[in-house]
């Protein structure tokens, strides 16, 4: 089966990101044991960091353009149909089209992005246990006291302007009177070439290569330092946040067998909380975790 559509609009989005990730860890911890003692402990820390400098986006639209496919079981194929052969199709008026997506030159270029963002998330964490082996009476069993602390710190500064290359506002902002600069504002796909058309897409409409992002993205650069200094242009600034996680934990408990068939387990453990934020959260808590059991042991249990 095959069809037609007509008014059409059609964007074209070109990516090159440029992402940039390091992380590192470490952990150091042992154990030592004394007559009756053992001691075990842990330390670690550990780090990332996301640099997302360099990286752009740039997107056109074409207008009221047509297209022409055909759909069966397992799939479709569709493609843009040239301006002058869309006009002599029957049944369709020449307002209907007046895009023609093979003429670059149409392609007005509605929007771009660009990435100079920074982000982390670094954790340090100390850990010790003390256990300590024991009779109480005929009760065997021990007692074990530990504490845990963790400190977690994250932060993200996004710095993502982007434009509308048409509005007079923001090329105003960027621009004012300089030339040079609204020539680029200004400017259509075309301007941008050479580029290059694949064949045989299955698509809407066939897009600009892969091998040609990179050099438009270069030739959008010099609005990038114009951009991230001034913050009007900015429309991210509610993903610019600091937070800071602080866990203090301590516990006791004992384990001890008094018969046989009978083992009692019981122990309490506190718990601290704090978080701050730059952003909209902030949150503190202590809790007690008080705990008992009994297991008893049917008799012939080993």
């Amino acid at each position: 089966d095959s069809f037609v559509l007509t008014d059409v609009d059609v964007a074209a989005d070109l990516w090159l990101q440029d992402i940039y990730n390091e992380s590192y860890a470490f952990d150091f911890g042992g154990t030592h044991t004394r007559d009756d003692w053992t001691y075990e402990y842990t330390l670690g820390t550990s780090e990332s960091r996301s640099d997302r400098n360099g990286s752009a986006r740039a997107q056109w639209r074409e207008r009221d353009n047509a297209v022409r496919g055909t759909w069966w079981r397992d799939g479709f194929s569709v493609e843009a149909i040239p301006f002058d052969e869309a006009q002599l199709l029957p049944g369709i008026s020449e307002s209907d089209v007046r895009g023609d997506y093979y003429d670059f030159s149409n392609h007005d270029w509605m929007r771009a992005w660009f990435d100079d963002s920074l982000g982390g998330d670094e954790i340090h964490t100390a850990k010790f246990d003390i256990t300590k082996d024991m009779f109480i009476g005929n009760a065997s069993g021990y007692i074990k006291f530990g504490g845990l602390y963790t400190d977690r710190s994250v932060d993200n500064d996004e710095d993502r302007p982007q434009f509308d290359p048409s509005s007079g506002f923001y090329q105003d902002k960027v621009c004012g009177d300089d030339p040079d600069c609204l020539a680029l504002f200004n400017l259509n796909m075309d301007d941008f070439g050479p580029l290059a058309v694949p064949e045989n897409s299955i698509t809407v409409v066939p897009t600009p290569t892969w091998s040609d992002a990179a050099p438009i993205i270069e030739r959008m650069r010099p609005l990038m330092p114009i951009a991230l200094a001034d913050d009007e242009l900015r429309d991210n600034t509610r993903r610019d946040y600091t937070a800071q996680e602080k866990v203090t934990a301590a516990y006791l408990m004992g384990n001890f067998d008094i018969t046989e068939r009978l083992r009692i387990i019981g122990g309490v453990r506190v718990e601290k909380t704090d978080f701050s934020s730059t952003g909209y959260l902030a949150a503190g808590s202590m809790d007690a975790f008080p705990r008992c059991r009994v297991e008893p042991r049917p008799t012939g249990a080993g």
